[in-house]
């Protein structure tokens, strides 16, 4: 599924060449990686990044690595510094079901800085979430955080 979502990547990235700066609509490149523990979502995310610089989607080869975990622990201001750390890359959120913005005030303020960038920065920044399939689906894009913008563009 991996070729079948940088294939279709790379054609879009090329048919876009052919408009007009000025008349180009911007695409939102956010991913969703699904999957079970081992499955070798981290591992794709990272080629996905590279894919995404070298196709010249994203002008930086930065992939910022974090967890669900870690960005409700530590909080906003460190959501914060990831985000602006992958301007121009890839910022990676792993078991992003723990953000759990139903449940948790610091996880709903994460989701809605990561929905906020998500869209005013699309052509600056991609976004992608990973975790299993289940708790992503039952409880990020169940809830009513409109994370599931981010099922646009799923793998698993």
């Amino acid at each position: 599924m991996f070729t079948n979502t940088a294939l279709l990547l790379y054609t879009q990235t090329q048919s876009e060449k052919s408009v007009p700066i000025e008349k180009r609509v911007p695409t939102s490149l956010n991913f969703t990686f699904l999957g079970n523990p081992g499955t070798g979502k981290t591992s794709v995310a990272r080629l996905f990044g590279k894919l995404l610089h070298e196709l010249k989607v994203r002008k930086s080869n930065a992939f910022i690595e974090t967890t669900g975990e870690e960005l409700v622990r530590e909080g906003a201001d460190f959501a914060k510094d990831r985000i602006k750390d992958a301007m121009g890359g890839v910022l990676f959120i792993d078991e992003a079901q723990s953000l759990d913005p139903a449940n948790s005030k610091e996880g709903r303020s994460i989701v809605t800085q990561l929905l906020t960038v998500a869209e005013n920065h699309r052509t600056e920044i991609s976004i992608i979430i990973a975790g299993y399939k289940d708790e992503i689906e039952d409880g990020l894009f169940s809830s009513a955080s409109h994370f599931d913008v981010f099922l646009q563009n799923t793998v698993s």
